[in-house]
């Protein structure tokens, strides 16, 4: 892996950096740590493990695992992509940024080797977002549940707030809000 991504970034992606290897290590220390959680585990057909806010980092990390450890793959595995790969929904790929470079490579693996991982993300922007890069519809939107809202409506009198949760998204309506609370 170290190589593949030396070359993507000497040809004409960012410089390297300290970030490549930074990433490089994450990734090799969680795909070992899951080869521990699969070894303790002894996961089965019948297991469903959820991985939350993931990037093609923790895919990678999750493929050399189940490299590592075939017994992993018994297991189906669903990820959740919910972070932008472009700055805003108008904007085009970078396809010379290294986070894309590494979710390529990472579906590319993924697709070779035919494993039990279901690809997710939170919105139908992002999942477009994140086929596109896969050049496929390998992702699939999951959306984030809600909670029940109270039985009992607030009280006229009652101070009225406005809260945001989650990350500042384009496509949640993030930038909305000043206009909201204004109004």
């Amino acid at each position: 892996f170290t190589n593949w991504l030396t070359k993507v970034l000497q040809n004409g992606t960012r410089p390297p950096d300290r970030s490549a290897t930074a990433n490089e290590l994450a990734i090799a220390q969680m795909a070992e740590d899951l080869v521990g959680l699969g070894a303790a585990l002894n996961l089965t057909p019948a297991d469903h493990c959820l991985m939350a806010t993931v990037s093609g980092a923790e895919l990678e990390a999750l493929l050399r695992a189940i490299e590592k450890l075939p017994a992993l793959n018994q297991a189906r595995w669903h990820l959740v992509f919910r972070r932008n790969l472009k700055p805003n929904p108008a904007a085009k790929l970078n396809r010379k940024d290294v986070e894309i470079a590494l979710l390529k490579a990472a579906i590319q693996r993924l697709q070779r080797m035919g494993s039990n991982v279901v690809l997710y993300t939170d919105t139908e922007a992002l999942t477009a977002e994140h086929n596109e890069v896969a050049k496929s519809e390998l992702f699939t939107t999951l959306p984030i549940p809600h909670v029940k809202a109270p039985q009992n409506p607030p009280k006229a009198e009652a101070p009225f707030v406005v809260s945001y949760l989650g990350d500042a998204r384009a496509e949640k309506g993030f930038q909305h809000l000043p206009y909201v609370v204004a109004s």
